[in-house]
């Protein structure tokens, strides 16, 4: 599909394409036709190949090199509002479209994009790398003293600016333990990584970071009626699931609501664009009843009249170990790597080569914490009011409700307190044979304020460094197969974070509660009123493969502090781990086998 990669001297000689050329070999699976230019202090080159889907572009112009990967949903868009300003650009030329965005806006210019994209730009004295908003295409850096060295793959930097291959052991413990934050760096030596909807600028004198988009500007700055609320989610969710349809499209279904509202309005456009029925791709667990969502997956199919394949997961969890974290550059937690490959590879056999996902749907639309606590706080006494007579009309026990309120002012201090005791994230999911007090270390440091409790929440998906989305995206490279999130639609999310509080959770009690009324119609009915949740407990536990991690995990040579490998030693005896103990010992696990790369 597509890389970058570029290299900016601060010293004489000046760059050659050698470097660059290094860092796109390092990465086959991107792509085997390099695209390299040299302008001035700065060389910069693209990786892509001959297929559908190959999006790497170099463009040189007569004041500016670009090296794009990624799509720019709104291309058309940008190409048409530049016409209209005396820059004659063609719509289907992205990396030319950057440049001109960047002549003409500067640094502001990846904000006016949307899809997911990254990039070098030069004017051959100074240089830029970015990515998009929500860090779906990937850009590592190297900060050496003769320059500095973009790549979209850790692997890559490493490669083009020729610096040593070693772990960074402190970066492995912040992945393991959760420990992450936007600065997080990949997991070797000396390579960093660019946080989301950020861009870097580099000249001779210094390098400086900066984001260009500011969601939490955006937080219940709308005012909308009903009527407008239904009216604006309508044409937003038409539009994000439109921009990625391309003609060999399916949607990864599941029976929840958050891949239905996908295909409810991707499914008929796809038949309107294309002239037949949208496929449909679903795991199925006929021997898991607890599992399987067959039932409401084929009731969505029916409804919106898709073509439904189905499939099962057989592949051992830990299958490929060792390989799959010396491709993805490291250990991610949660991600399951087969499980992924599975469902390209599936898709692909079926000449699938663009999968709608409904991923991020509950970080877009569904954060709900805090909510009482914060109309308390914000002054808001009526929704508040109203939030807690819905509250006691359900049933909810004083106890209960007196702990929201009390949490709207309760101090740092105290909140810190209570997070020492259990982890926020895990509770009493933290294995025995784990520090707690490592699990909980950053919670703890960045524990916010009463007052911010609420904006966090809300912010949650735009913090970190996302290391699943970052895996995701090199499984989609090395199967030919890419994966959309209309979900993750800038402009969709930017809708949902302008909505006031009250109105985004309408009842609380129920999850997803103003989507459901918005989707009435066009989801079954079955979808929108379910009130259980499926969870995958009962599958994950028959492939969990306790062969696959005692050869990572059984007296390894290294030994990551805060780890009681004895214990860990019976648990994995034992062979009866929980859901939660034994992704954790999988993560570790993933440590083991990238540290392994090194012996």
């Amino acid at each position: 599909m597509g890389s970058v990669t570029a290299s900016f001297s601060r010293r004489e000689p000046p760059p050659t394409a050698d470097a660059v050329r290094a860092g796109l070999a390092a990465a086959p699976h991107r792509g085997d036709r390099h695209l390299v230019g040299v302008r001035g202090c700065c060389a910069v080159g693209a990786s892509t190949g001959d297929g559908p889907l190959e999006d790497g572009w170099l463009h040189e112009g007569p004041e500016l090199s670009v090296a794009l990967t990624g799509i720019v949903d709104n291309a058309r868009d940008l190409a048409a509002d530049l016409a209209r300003d005396g820059d004659d650009v063609a719509p289907d030329d992205p990396a030319a479209i950057v440049a001109a965005l960047f002549r003409r806006h500067g640094e502001a210019a990846p904000a006016r994009m949307r899809g997911t994209f990254a990039g070098v730009v030069t004017d051959g004295r100074q240089a830029w790398g970015f990515r998009d908003h929500l860090g779906y295409r990937t850009l590592f850096h190297h900060d050496g003293p003769r320059g500095v060295t973009f790549a979209s793959e850790a692997k890559q930097v490493v490669a083009a600016a020729k610096v040593p291959r070693e772990p960074d052991l402190a970066a492995l413990e912040q992945v393991l333990f959760g420990n992450l934050t936007d600065d997080t760096p990949s997991a070797f030596k000396g390579v960093a990584r660019l946080p989301k909807s950020s861009i870097l600028h580099v000249d001779a004198e210094r390098v400086r970071v900066g984001r260009f988009w500011h969601p939490e500007r955006l937080l219940e700055t709308g005012a909308y009626t009903d009527d407008e609320l239904q009216e604006r989610f309508d044409a937003l969710m038409a539009q994000a699931s439109a921009r990625t349809l391309i003609g060999t499209d399916a949607v990864s279904l599941s029976g929840g609501i958050d891949s239905p509202a996908i295909a409810a309005y991707a499914a008929p456009e796809f038949r309107r664009r294309f002239g037949r029925a949208m496929p449909a791709l679903s795991a199925v667990f006929p021997e898991s009843p607890s599992v399987d969502e067959t039932p409401y997956i084929e009731a969505v199919a029916e409804h919106l009249g898709m073509e439904l394949h189905t499939y099962r997961r057989r592949a051992p969890i830990l299958e490929d170990l060792r390989a799959w974290v010396e491709l993805v550059d490291g250990p991610v937690p949660v991600f399951i790597w087969p499980d992924a490959l599975t469902h390209y590879r599936t898709a692909r056999d079926l000449g699938i080569r663009n999968l709608l996902n409904g991923a991020v749907a509950e970080l877009v639309m569904d954060m709900r914490r805090h909510l009482l606590a914060h109309l308390i706080r914000a002054g808001r006494l009526g929704a508040a009011g109203r939030e807690l007579r819905r509250q006691v009309d359900k049933g909810v026990g004083a106890r209960a409700y007196a702990r929201q309120v009390a949490n709207a002012f309760m101090p740092r201090s105290v909140h810190q307190a209570r997070l020492r005791r259990r982890p926020p994230k895990h509770g009493d999911r933290v294995p025995p044979w784990l520090d707690v007090a490592k699990v909980n270390e950053l919670a703890v440091a960045k524990a916010p304020s009463g007052r911010e409790r609420w904006r966090y929440n809300q912010l949650g998906g735009f913090i970190g460094p996302g290391l699943s989305v970052e895996a995701n995206e090199v499984a989609q490279h090395v199967t030919g197969v890419r994966a959309r999130y209309p979900w993750a639609d800038v402009d969709l999310w930017e809708f949902f974070l302008s909505i006031p509080a009250e109105d985004k959770f309408p009842d609380p009690g129920i999850s997803k509660s103003l989507v459901r009324r918005l989707l009435r119609g066009r989801v079954p009915d079955v979808i929108l009123d379910r009130t259980d949740k499926t969870v995958f407990n009962e599958d994950f536990l028959s492939r969990a493969d306790y062969a696959g991690l005692r050869p990572w995990l059984v007296d390894p040579p290294e030994r990551i502090p805060g780890v009681d490998y004895a214990l860990l030693k019976e648990r994995i005896e034992a062979e009866d781990m929980g859901v939660f103990e034994y992704i954790w010992a999988k993560d570790l696990a993933c440590a083991h086998a990238f540290l392994d790369l090194f012996r």
